[in-house]
């Protein structure tokens, strides 16, 4: 069974890499897929490029996906039920093999939106 880290992409895109490396000391991964919200806005328009930058020096880190989320931040019950929604949908219908999924959320999250 293939594992796969789920992560949402904020302001600290370390927080991506260092749950890889800890996930990578117990099992192989087959890939880490970041949700992030819209990348021509703070702090994701700097956190991208910035993830791309660590994951493309290290040869050891299995493949990236990043995959935008079609709201601006997380502020209202409305961004997070489209936010949730999009980590539902990538999660239900995007891979015909049964996964172990590891979702990594920011401690600072709006979740009680």
């Amino acid at each position: 069974m293939d594992a796969v880290l789920v992560a949402t992409l904020g302001a600290e895109p370390q927080v991506v890499t260092l749950a890889t490396n800890l996930l990578m000391r117990q099992s192989a991964l087959a890939r880490v897929v970041a949700l992030h919200t819209d990348a021509q806005h703070p702090p994701i328009d700097r956190a991208l490029p910035a993830l791309h930058t660590a994951w493309s020096a290290r040869v050891d880190l299995p493949p990236l996906t990043c995959a935008a989320v079609a709201v601006t931040d997380m502020l209202t019950p409305s961004d997070f039920e489209h936010f949730a929604n999009a980590l539902f949908d990538l999660l239900n219908g995007r891979s015909p093999q049964r996964i172990v999924c590891t979702c990594c959320w920011p401690a600072g999250a709006n979740l009680w939106c």
